[in-house]
C-alpha cells in the first residue's frame, strides 16, 4: 500500500530503533490519525438567498482600534 522508498525508510527506522515494522507502522498510522479532525457540519447550512455577503461584509463596521 505503500511505495518501495516510503517502506525502506520504516524498514530501517525499526531497525535504527530496534524494534518491529509492525510498531513503527502503528506508530505512523496513529500519529496521522491524531491529525484528522473533521469538517463542522454546522457552516455552511443556511442559505441568506444574497449572492453579494462577501462583498457587503464589513461595509458600514467601524474598524478595530
Amino acid at each position: 500500500m505503500a511505495d518501495v522508498e516510503t517502506l525502506e525508510r520504516l524498514r530501517a527506522l525499526a531497525r535504527e530503533r530496534g524494534v518491529s515494522f509492525a510498531e513503527i507502522a502503528r506508530e505512523a498510522l496513529e500519529a496521522k490519525a491524531l491529525e484528522y479532525r473533521p469538517r463542522p457540519t454546522c457552516l455552511g447550512i443556511g442559505s441568506s438567498g444574497r449572492r453579494d455577503v462577501s462583498d457587503v461584509a464589513g461595509v458600514g463596521r467601524t474598524p478595530p482600534r
